[in-house]
């Protein structure tokens, strides 16, 4: 067991460091979401709410602060959050050797993780203490979503969720906006709901850089130096729409074959 944690502290000192090696976290808390005892609990087993209360003592955040939406009246149009319901999750903390499981969902609105307690209250994790965590999710092609914490072009933690982890990063930052209504003036967008909207941007990872993928395709070019003349010829010839995740997929897929 002292080996263990030794190699594990290890990797994740080594992952801090180069920001690249993500493979490392995200078969970690695979591994703690495939045990026996998590696949064969119930949602809402003592298991998973034993968790959580495990994971805010470990942690020792307390409850955080979270903004609450009522969305009970007629007429709001979508979530907040990033699920409709709690999903079963596992979280790496900051100091704690193995992932915690509990059931969490997003607060895509405020960029909070949000973890269920025993009373079904929400507990937000600050974002500096959370390195990582996944969520099962059926939609997803291997079923997880894989979040990280990272910093932002201004310096400050926040979440991605990993859409591709090879030579390249790609990360996706989720983020809704809430529009209310608006239908009355001269001059109007004829919005009849409030609603969240979606805005997802795309970023890519090199080295210790994050950056967001600008709507120009040439400005692009900028994150695989040394191999402009081939990006370029590629984007041309396969006329990549690098607003569509999977042709950014495929434009990285070919670089780092290069």
């Amino acid at each position: 067991m002292k080996s263990f944690l030794i190699v594990y502290i290890w990797i994740a000192a080594i992952w801090c460091v180069t920001g690249q090696n993500l493979k490392t976290p995200f078969d970690l808390l695979k591994s703690e979401l495939e045990k026996k005892e998590a696949v064969e609990a119930s949602l809402n087993s003592v298991y998973w709410q034993n968790s959580a209360a495990s994971l805010i003592r470990y942690s020792s955040l307390g409850h955080g602060t979270i903004q609450t939406f009522d969305t009970r009246y007629e007429g709001v149009k979508g979530t907040p959050y990033l699920y409709e319901d709690w999903q079963k999750g596992a979280i790496m903390v900051s100091g704690v050797v193995e992932p915690q499981p509990a059931l969490i969902n997003y607060d895509c609105v405020n960029g909070q993780l949000l973890v269920r307690l025993s009373d079904g209250s929400p507990a937000a994790l600050p974002v500096e203490y959370i390195p990582a965590f996944l969520i099962s999710d059926p939609m997803q092609s291997d079923g997880f979503a894989f979040f990280v914490s990272d910093s932002d072009q201004k310096g400050n933690r926040t979440f991605y969720k990993v859409i591709y982890n090879e030579k390249t990063i790609l990360y996706q930052h989720l983020k809704k906006h809430f529009k209310p209504a608006d239908y009355q003036r001269a001059y109007n967008p004829d919005r009849r709901f409030d609603s969240f909207e979606w805005e997802k941007q795309y970023f890519i990872k090199t080295g210790n850089t994050t950056e967001k993928i600008k709507s120009n395709p040439k400005s692009i070019l900028k994150f695989f130096p040394g191999k402009e003349k081939e990006i370029n010829r590629y984007l041309s010839e396969n006329k990549i729409n690098i607003r569509n995740e999977e042709e950014i997929i495929r434009l990285l897929e070919y670089s780092d074959s290069l």
